[in-house]
């Protein structure tokens, strides 16, 4: 499975061998929780795979033309970090107020 970490799936949900399980393992691999799948009929132009950040919980997407372990760790980092200096800032202004 290395080329997991590497690779972005370069195909759509309905290409063959590419199944839902194998999408919650991949965002599994990354530290995220696999919610589903929002799908080019809904509106968008490409289909999105939703995972969840374990530490904040935050709903995340990416397009399943990108989603590879490597992909999704950088989005979740990427969100957890934003989530962090929110929460710093929230608590540097609450220190100023007492």
């Amino acid at each position: 499975m290395s080329w997991l970490t590497t690779q972005p799936l370069a195909s759509d949900t309905r290409s063959p061998g590419l199944s839902e399980s194998l999408i919650t393992r991949i965002v599994a691999a990354g530290g995220g929780r696999y919610v589903g799948l929002l799908d080019e009929s809904d509106g968008w132009r490409e289909t999105l795979v939703l995972f969840a950040s374990l530490r904040t919980r935050s709903t995340l997407a990416l397009p399943l033309s990108r989603l590879c372990v490597r992909a999704v760790r950088a989005r979740i980092a990427k969100s957890d970090r934003l989530f962090a200096r929110f929460a710093a800032r929230r608590q540097n202004r609450g220190m100023r107020a007492a």
